[in-house]
């Protein structure tokens, strides 16, 4: 009987262990997965848009005083929606920012609650008196995966929001960032 409780606790520190450093802030953003676009900030500029670090982009730093480009697009995207007169958007402009990121948004709550439901099972995994230790990387594998998907899809996005708009639109934009 003490066997099995220290085995337990034993496992039960492991999957601690693991799942603490499996998570993506104990990661270097090197090492995370789908995060390889996350920025270091400079002490008071974004350095993607150059917009002072006030507002939406200080609720979006994270512990480490990042910000992610996935955060910094839908920032953009609802800049652009919220200022449409400004940035003199057609109504097709609009209409397929709209689509984009409410498809783009659609896609990355499913691919998330994937990402949730895998951690779940890696852990269950863990647990287990003799670990599957195949199984447990096949679904660890399954999970940078989907990031880098998700990554991926931002790319497109991004792209697909820059060829959107005219160049006098970007001007704007980053003119608007900036201040």
């Amino acid at each position: 009987m003490t066997k099995r409780i220290i085995t337990f606790a034993g496992m039960l520190m492991m999957l601690i262990l693991v799942q603490g450093s499996f998570s993506e802030e104990s990661m270097e953003p090197s090492m995370q997965h789908g995060k390889g676009m996350e920025m270091r900030m400079d002490k008071s500029r974004c350095p993607h848009c150059g917009k002072m670090m006030d507002g939406m982009h200080k609720q979006k730093q994270d512990r480490k005083g990042s910000m992610d480009l996935e955060d910094h697009f839908f920032d953009v995207t609802k800049l652009l929606l919220s200022q449409q007169e400004e940035f003199k958007l057609t109504d097709k402009q609009r209409s397929d920012i709209m689509k984009l990121k409410m498809n783009l948004k659609k896609e990355f709550l499913r691919k998330n609650a994937e990402i949730e439901i895998l951690k779940m099972d890696i852990g269950m995994g863990l647990m287990e008196d003799k670990v599957d230790a195949k199984s447990v990387k096949s679904q660890m594998k399954k999970v940078s995966s989907i990031k880098d998907e998700k990554a991926e899809a931002l790319v497109d996005a991004i792209v697909s929001i820059k060829g959107m708009l005219t160049s006098d639109q970007m001007m704007k934009l980053k003119k608007n960032m900036m201040e």
